[in-house]
């Protein structure tokens, strides 16, 4: 994928990957992923954008939306440190 490229490229030269203002957990996902398949061992911060309801721009709820993406990085054996503020 772009991103597994990206990760590849920048590896070299970065402490940590940050997907930004994302509206989805697909995306969240498809960061994570590119992170697994890249073998690169750095942190990856993900941050979204809410909408006035308070949800994820894609509607999903953010109590729903954050276990499951925490789940897909179990899954694609990704540790997890998640600090929520």
């Amino acid at each position: 994928s772009v991103y597994t490229q990206m990760i590849v490229a920048l590896a070299p030269s970065v402490d940590a990957f940050l997907a930004e203002t994302l509206s989805s957990v697909e995306e969240s996902m498809q960061a994570v992923e590119a992170l697994a398949q890249s073998h690169v061992n750095k942190p990856l911060l993900i941050s979204y954008t809410l909408n006035s309801q308070g949800k994820l721009r894609s509607q999903e709820a953010v109590d729903i939306a954050l276990p499951r993406i925490l789940d897909f990085c179990k899954k694609m054996n990704v540790s997890r440190k998640s600090r929520i503020h």
